[in-house]
This record gives C-alpha cells, structure tokens and sequence, in this order.
C-alpha cells in the first residue's frame, strides 16, 4: 500500500516537472490499482 502511495507520488512529482503524454499516461495506469488499494486499504480498517 505504502509503496504504491510513494510510487503515485514520483510520478505525479514528474508530471508537474515535465508534463508530458509519456507521464500522464503512466499515472493513469497506475491511478486504477491506486484508487483499488486506497478502497481496500478504507474497507479493511472498518
């Protein structure tokens, strides 16, 4: 979950440096598996 969080974050950092299609499309691929360990992550704490 954790490594997630941290990769997410390099890749939003890179986008906001250089944001080009190349980025975008790689937060994109991983904004899915992001948004599925947050909801797992949310659900398991209740």
């Amino acid at each position: 979950m954790e490594e997630y969080l941290s990769i997410y974050r390099t890749l939003l950092c890179r986008f906001m440096v250089a944001p080009t299609e190349h980025n975008l499309q790689q937060l994109l691929l991983l904004l899915p598996t992001t948004c599925f360990c947050c909801y797992c992550f949310t659900a398991g704490k209740t």
